[in-house]
């Protein structure tokens, strides 16, 4: 019983923590706002091979999860997607790019062949509660280059979801 306690003070006193800095400094990263960003970006693309789709598996994160996001390629074409991805950040109705200092991406692509998905994550513990939107670039086999945009949400986490991670 004494063991469950103490368990529980961690536990609230982490909360507390967690609440009061707004953020876990995952690996020495830090959310700062970038360069301000273009106001429409699209979450599909019809071209004359089909469409391709980017969406979030899920629209609202906590702080604690990990995003994930799915590109659907239902077109013709065949895509060249690079590791590096980013991810925008509604302030005062204006979107800017995260900037999360000493995160670097290998430089490496992935070919998504036409009727495929490919599903990416970020992490989202640096990210403060807000909107946001998860931007890809990526290329067809002709070198024509597309962006798309996935929106979506980092909340507060639940005690619930932070229990959970300890089943």
């Amino acid at each position: 019983m004494k063991i469950v306690r103490t368990l529980i003070l961690i536990l609230g006193i982490f909360i507390i923590l967690f609440c009061i800095f707004g953020y876990i400094d995952y690996n020495g990263q830090k959310m700062e706002l970038g360069a301000k960003q273009e106001k429409n970006i699209p979450s599909s693309i019809n071209t004359d091979g089909g469409a391709m789709t980017l969406s979030a598996v899920s629209k609202k994160y906590d702080k604690t999860q990990f995003g994930f996001f799915v590109i659907q390629n239902n077109s013709t074409h065949t895509l060249t997607i690079p590791y590096e991805n980013t991810a925008d950040h509604l302030k005062d109705g204006k979107w800017y790019e995260v900037v999360l200092n000493g995160l670097e991406f290998p430089d490496k692509t992935v070919t998504l062949k036409p009727g495929k998905s490919l599903k990416l994550d970020i992490a989202t513990p640096n990210y403060k509660v807000g909107k946001y939107r998860f931007v890809q670039h990526f290329k067809d086999e002709n070198g024509k280059e597309y962006v798309l945009a996935a929106p979506f949400e980092i909340v507060w986490p639940s005690l619930k979801n932070v229990l959970g991670q300890f089943d």
